[in-house]
């Protein structure tokens, strides 16, 4: 299976988080002393002596600094450190933490390294963090079930304000992944309004023609929704089955759109962790149709959820026939590659 980068993404027109802020790391100790790490704000830094020095991972030579030391966050002037499994424990100031707020000036320990943070606005992404409006779902008419996420159904529905008709995919837990019984604070219901907020945050910094756009989120006692751009189509799925496989030319065109969705989100630390048939809505224009990946309910911040996540070790996630093998048994720790492998399975 070739992957070619659409070149329509280099790395200066790819997207990024919204409210970024820069982040400048002065080694004061240690073998680095006199290097400056600086990391771009397109996503959480993580910091250690693994990778290559880059917008993800800066590289440090330290050998008393774990390969993945620490993750750092920085967006809307709020900064924060998180350690992941380290042997030697993280610092700052005088106090060893696992978890700090960080403010600019601030002295961070690892190992025998010393670094000094600094922060600054990032100049490339002036506009303030994208928010999804707050409605309530008194404001939308629900018509017919169009769909099921891997948390609830989606149906089509009627904006009342706009007249706009859109996507409302309405959390109804009893429908997805997790089972067992529902109470108020049972903390199975608990772990599923985990998975519904967190699709909510990552739809809402993600924006590529490839995807479907989300437009509000509404929470009230009774209810949780996400409301969505609604897709004319069939999905991948649907199409084959009434028609048989695809082309190559229709394939080819298939897989510039998959793969070009699926580095945006790789590129902002998010993986989809369910690209299957059913999740590609083959979406109809003047020019035939484009793909538009759907439902990121199974989705993950592969960069800072890599050792803190709602899936448990050793579960699986996603369809099995599309699965990547490491989903099958450790879902929890997939990246990028589990999703190229969904995708080449999807084309197959």
């Amino acid at each position: 299976f070739l992957m070619v980068r659409d070149p329509r993404l280099d790395e200066d027109r790819v997207p990024r988080l919204t409210g970024g802020m820069e982040i400048r790391l002065e080694v004061l100790e240690g073998p680095d002393q006199g290097r400056t790490l600086v990391h771009s704000g397109s996503g959480p830094l993580v910091l250690g002596r693994d990778g290559d020095a880059d917008d993800h991972l800066q590289r440090l030579t330290d050998p008393s600094v774990s390969r993945e030391h620490c993750v750092i966050r920085a967006r809307n002037g709020v900064a924060e450190v998180t350690a992941v499994k380290s042997c030697n424990p993280l610092r700052v100031g005088d106090a060893t933490t696992t978890a700090a707020g960080l403010e600019d000036g601030d002295v961070l320990g690892l190992g025998g390294t010393v670094v000094r943070l600094r922060l600054a606005p990032e100049d490339a992404d002036p506009e303030p963090s994208r928010r999804l409006p707050r409605r309530r779902l008194e404001e939308f008419v629900l018509g017919d079930e169009i769909g099921r996420g891997s948390l609830g159904r989606v149906q089509e529905a009627v904006d009342l304000a706009s007249g706009e008709r859109v996507a409302l995919k309405l959390f109804q837990p009893s429908l997805g992944i997790l089972g067992g019984s529902l109470g108020e604070d049972d903390p199975v219901r608990e772990r599923a309004v985990g998975y519904f907020l967190r699709e909510v945050d990552i739809v809402s910094v993600l924006d590529h023609p490839n995807l479907a756009r989300a437009l509000c989120v509404g929470r009230d006692p009774d209810h949780l929704f996400l409301v969505m751009e609604l897709i004319e189509g069939a999905t991948l799925s649907e199409t084959v089955n009434v028609s048989g496989p695809l082309d190559v030319p229709a394939c080819v065109e298939l897989s510039r759109g998959l793969l070009a969705v699926l580095q945006h989100a790789h590129d902002l630390g998010v993986v989809h962790r369910d690209v299957c048939p059913s999740n590609v809505m083959l979406e109809e224009c003047e020019s035939g149709w484009r793909p538009r990946v759907l439902d990121f309910g199974l989705a993950k911040d592969f960069l800072t959820e890599r050792h803190r996540s709602l899936t448990l070790t050793g579960e699986g996630r996603g369809q099995i026939l599309y699965m990547a093998p490491e989903c099958t048994t450790d879902a929890k720790h997939a990246g990028p590659a589990a999703d190229i492998f969904g995708a080449g399975a999807s084309l197959y």
